[in-house]
């Protein structure tokens, strides 16, 4: 392996405490949002300088809103954000109001915080299944700080409360948030074997729910976003937490897992991230898996080289 590759690998893992591994889930909305497990507790509060009741109130008719991108680092707009999550430049919707000069930012973020949308909680027993608290939501604020981006459309106050109800049925859904891309490697025509759910597909949702209400967004515009990308062959699916965890699963199959997450686990003292951070690069040059966790499926995951990089997406708005 190229010394530059492998500093680069030995660099990352060793940076456990701030990124892990989890595939993203579908972006299905119609499955329910469930009653979320007891260890679901971030340490701030979600969205506590958003808008009361979750949604502004309903403008009039004849109101005229702007709508632009933003790119905005979370700690700018919001007080309960964790060390890590305040410094991630997420993009977001801006809109600003003609008749009032109000702005409001739209926003996808971790709903029980970002280490907990990347590393589930093991259980006491060995034997029993990890709990996984990766679910997004959508927080509107009245703030429209950060760096502003090209002008997207204009829209009536009926169309932007339409848009607020949409943000209301997105909550209600059972959706992960994510940003790790896992595809092939392949500069063009890779094969993306699971979907992304960050901040800016939610972005590109939000601007098709627009067009939908009837908005005419401008052509040409394009979102370019730099996400952490999983080099991998095609995943193998091993089963479902039922089918691996508890007395009728597979014990060795679900040691190795939870091997796997332990490395991750926060807290751990300088020795410990060490070993750990061996034990990932042995996963990687060695035995090549890697362990990942979607829609209630666990697959293992054949990395190839470069395993790890950051790469940039254009999304059409």
């Amino acid at each position: 392996m190229a010394r530059p590759a492998l500093l680069f690998l030995v660099s990352l893992v060793l940076c456990l405490s701030l990124y892990v591994v989890s595939c993203e889930s579908s972006l299905t909305e119609a499955v329910a949002r469930p009653k979320p497990a007891p260890q679901c507790e971030a340490s701030h509060a979600f969205c506590s300088s958003g808008v009361p009741a979750g949604i502004p109130p309903a403008p009039l008719g004849i109101d005229i809103f702007s709508v632009y991108l933003l790119r905005i680092p979370r700690g700018d707009a919001h007080s309960d954000c964790e060390d890590l999550d305040c410094h991630i430049i997420r993009p977001t919707l801006g809109f600003t109001s003609k008749l009032t000069n109000q702005s409001y930012t739209l926003a996808w973020y971790p709903l029980f915080g970002m280490w907990n949308s990347m590393v589930p909680h093991l259980p006491k027993k060995n034997n029993n299944s990890p709990v996984w608290c990766k679910q997004g939501a959508v927080c509107v604020s009245r703030t429209a700080r950060g760096w502003r981006q090209p002008y997207i459309t204009q829209i009536s106050g009926d169309v932007f409360e339409q848009l607020m109800q949409w943000t209301q049925t997105v909550n209600k859904s059972n959706l992960d948030y994510g940003a790790w891309t896992v595809r092939t490697w392949h500069a063009l025509n890779a094969t993306m074997w699971f979907p992304v759910n960050d901040s800016a597909t939610f972005v590109q949702r939000a601007c098709q729910q627009l067009a939908r209400f009837g908005a005419i967004i401008n052509p040409g515009q394009t979102l370019k976003v730099t996400r952490p990308a999983i080099f991998s062959r095609k995943p193998q699916r091993l089963g479902t937490a039922s089918q691996i965890f508890g007395p009728t699963g597979q014990p060795a199959l679900a040691e190795k897992i939870l091997r796997f997450y332990r490395d991750f686990q926060p807290n751990q003292s300088t020795w410990h991230k060490l070993l750990s951070s061996l034990d990932v690069l042995e996963d990687l040059l060695l035995r090549r898996s890697l362990y990942f966790y979607h829609e209630g499926n666990y697959w293992l995951l054949p990395p190839e080289f470069p395993f790890v990089h950051f790469i940039t997406d254009y999304l059409t708005l």
